[in-house]
């Protein structure tokens, strides 16, 4: 850190500080102290969403999803739910040959993570998007899953 990063955010036509007042840089990342001292990131506070009133992390489900055998890349998002706020959807690119069974993947899951933090829906990650490299668009991601939801036209859960 340093007069090397930058000198704050451009905000209504005036400098803002980069650090608060207690010296932090404020990076819209989310970690926490492990109890070896290390520094653990979580994710990104601008992608945390609410789904009854619980906090979720789609990169911690992202990581749970990832560690399951046959997957390749995944992103999570949240969409509207009437009950929860929003629930989580997941979009899985899934090695050759693998097919995409959403109830293999909740299995796995569950042993895993809380049963809220379990996407309610499973999509085939989109062909016109990249599975490597670029850094997928979560906006454009949920307005995908949101039309999907939609075109089904269903009031239950997919896949």
């Amino acid at each position: 850190s340093g007069e090397t990063l930058f000198q704050g955010y451009i905000e209504k036509g005036r400098l803002m500080p980069a650090r608060d007042a207690d010296g932090w840089f404020a990076s819209g990342d989310l970690g926490e102290i492990d109890g070896n001292g290390y520094l653990r990131v979580l994710g990104r506070r601008d992608n945390m969403f609410i789904s009854g009133g619980e906090n979720i992390q789609p990169e911690e489900i992202e990581a749970c999803l990832s560690r399951i055998a046959g997957v390749a890349r995944v992103l999570v998002v949240g969409v509207p739910d009437a009950e929860f706020g929003k629930r989580p959807a997941a979009f899985v690119a899934l090695q050759t040959g693998v097919p995409l069974d959403p109830k293999r993947l909740r299995r796995a899951l569950e042993i895993q993570l809380p049963r809220f933090k379990i996407p309610d829906y499973f999509f085939p990650w989109p062909e016109e998007e990249p599975q490597t490299g670029i850094k997928p668009d979560r906006r454009r991601f949920a307005q995908l899953a949101l039309q999907w939801i939609n075109k089904k036209n269903e009031p239950g859960r997919l896949g």
